[in-house]
């Protein structure tokens, strides 16, 4: 998955195997891309799927 709102230039995708672990892997991202401490109160991370974004994402 992609994690948008990250400076340019930094690692912006994660993945996982179910919904939960993607959530918390781009939890994980964020924070270590941004500085922020593991407090789930500093920021929030919202899934969205590709259709809800207006976004699209290549099949294989």
């Amino acid at each position: 998955m992609r994690v948008d709102g990250l400076p340019e230039g930094e690692q912006n995708a994660t993945q996982g195997l179910t919904w939960t672990e993607a959530h918390e892997n781009a939890r994980d991202l964020v924070g270590l891309v941004l500085g922020f401490d593991d407090d789930p109160a500093a920021y929030a991370v919202e899934l969205l799927l590709a259709e809800a974004s207006g976004r699209t994402t290549p099949t294989h």
